[in-house]
């Protein structure tokens, strides 16, 4: 890990000469200032959420096939017919989501989107406000998420959410961002971060620690999982200090 040489943004007070040049100068930013790519992620669907929907399908078809009367030709066309026409589209939606839905960790940081038309740079991102999400549907429920977010999952139901720019009011929100591996996804935006020489040791061990999970608030010493979001003039937590 390189020593830290470049600050987080961060904003004093409403009389803070960066206030308006700052926030002007990140919303100009576009994929090429964010440098060259060190690797890049998409948003497939787990197993989990593929294997339901296609148990599903499969129920409904065999179900026709053992109750449809006619010859052994005529159930396993009824079943293919009923199958076909649902299990097919979802496939396809999975197969665009994740060619959609692209994460690339660039030296100066993340690019998001098929076209990478979001940008979100490093020294924007709290590394004390990076977690893992395991289910997205189900942490939609949950108390501290109640918050602006913005959704870069597809149909993915793993990954992070990441505290970072926002091109709009406010200026910081909480980004989902879909993808199989969390846990690597969350190493390469560390490493990425060091070697850009913002202080972000510890980021994916306290992701993993901090992890959200559907209607669960606190961790073992009782203290929220998730800061709350991340305000104008509030300051960079940084990663917390474990006893």
């Amino acid at each position: 890990m390189t020593a830290a040489q470049e600050e987080f943004f961060e904003l004093k007070n409403a009389e803070d000469p960066r206030l308006k040049s700052g926030l002007e100068h990140y919303l100009m930013l576009e994929r090429r200032d964010m440098g060259l790519q060190r690797v890049g992620f998409r948003a497939w669907a787990t197993w989990r959420r593929l294997g339901w929907v296609m148990l599903i399908n499969t129920v409904v078809a065999l179900a026709f096939f053992v109750c449809w009367p006619g010859s052994l030709f005529d159930r396993v066309t009824i079943a293919w017919i009923t199958y076909t026409p649902f299990a097919l589209p979802y496939l396809i939606m999975v197969l665009l989501s994740g060619v959609s839905y692209k994460q690339r960790v660039c030296q100066n940081g993340l690019v998001l989107g098929f076209r990478g038309r979001t940008v979100i740079p490093w020294e924007t991102i709290d590394p004390g406000r990076v977690h893992h999400i395991d289910n997205f549907s189900s942490a939609s429920w949950h108390p501290d998420l109640s918050l602006p977010v913005t959704h870069h999952a597809g149909i993915a139901d793993r990954g992070l959410v990441v505290c970072g720019k926002y091109p709009g009011n406010p200026p910081f929100a909480y980004w989902l961002i879909g993808t199989r591996s969390p846990e690597k996804l969350a190493a390469e935006i560390e490493s990425a971060m060091c070697d850009f020489g913002l202080p972000a040791e510890g980021l994916a061990e306290n992701a993993v620690r901090t992890k959200v999970r559907a209607k669960k608030r606190l961790g073992k010493a009782g203290q929220p999982l998730l800061p709350p979001l991340r305000g104008l003039f509030d300051p960079v937590i940084g990663v917390p200090k474990v006893q």
